[in-house]
This record gives C-alpha cells, sequence and structure tokens, in this order.
C-alpha cells in the first residue's frame, strides 16, 4: 500500500502498513497494532510508525522470541499489556511482524483493567514511603538534609527530616 508522508509529502510503500504487527523498536518497547502510517525517520535510520489500537507489550510469557509472540502468541494470564491507544507515534520502529488472527487474539485477552486500579489482574503495590509522599506506607526512609539521616513521615510529604 501507498501512503504520503504527512511530514515531507512523499509516497512510502511499507509492507506492514494497513497490517497488524509485532513492532520492536530500538528502546522504546515492543508494540502490537494495526500500522496506519510507517515512513523514514529523519535521522535515516530507524522507521517512524502511526500505530491505531496500539498496545504495548511490557512482560510476555509462552513465547521465546517475538517472532513466536506474533505467530502463536502469549500466555495473557502471565503477561502484561497495556490498554490500547489509538493514534501512537513510535519514532524508533527496527522491525515489523505481522501477526496471526490467534496471537492477536491472545495479546488482546492479556489487555485488562482490575477495579483495585491494577492491570493484567497485579494490584498496585503499597509498602514503605520515603518520607517525600510517594507510596502508601508509614513514611520512614532517608530523610532530606546536609546528610544522609533517618526521616520519618506520614507518606504525604510531611514529617521531620
Amino acid at each position: 500500500m501507498s501512503h504520503e508522508n504527512s511530514e515531507r509529502g512523499e509516497q512510502v510503500n511499507h509492507a506492514a502498513v494497513g497490517r497488524k504487527c509485532v513492532i520492536r523498536t530500538l528502546a522504546s518497547g515492543v508494540f502490537m497494532g494495526t500500522v496506519v502510517e510507517a515512513y523514514p525517520h529523519s535521522t535515516g535510520k530507524f522507521t517512524r510508525a502511526v500505530v491505531a489500537d496500539c498496545r504495548r507489550l511490557w512482560k510476555w510469557a509462552g513465547a521465546f522470541t517475538l517472532s513466536e509472540v506474533a505467530q502463536t502468541g502469549i500466555d495473557a494470564a502471565n503477561s502484561r499489556v497495556s490498554l490500547p491507544v489509538s493514534g501512537h507515534c513510535i519514532e524508533d520502529c527496527v522491525e515489523f511482524i505481522p501477526v496471526t488472527e490467534e496471537a492477536a487474539r491472545t495479546i488482546e485477552e492479556a489487555t485488562s483493567e482490575t477495579p483495585a486500579g491494577g492491570r493484567n489482574g497485579v494490584p498496585l503495590q503499597s509498602g514503605a514511603g520515603d518520607a517525600s509522599g510517594y507510596g502508601d506506607g508509614d513514611g520512614t526512609g532517608l530523610g532530606k538534609g546536609e546528610a544522609p539521616g533517618a526521616g520519618s513521615g506520614d507518606g504525604t510529604g510531611h514529617g521531620d527530616a
């Protein structure tokens, strides 16, 4: 398929356009979605892509390689996949692997949100805070000051250093 590059107005013919793919990037991670646009990045080293129904695969089980992920899918119960984003622009694509229907189904099944605010059945964690308000807990931890020392607080950013 040929699509027009909206930045430079040039025609781009990329085999991934219009297909659901697993997308490997240099530094952004791994994604799955339907490639809407794909064209050379301004650096000339990567491909920039706009992806519909884009999901980031944070962690997967049931497949060893991304080729396997794209062909057979993942173990949805033991994988972590983000909610879909439409129109996601990925700047550093280095590989597009077409996805089978079965593989796409398993990746989409892994995309879920729990009522408790966690993802994929993994609840949000709580524990000791750092006296600066990060995390839920008693806020004990290193205090702020000229030198390291013990500090305490209530986990809301208030406390003694």
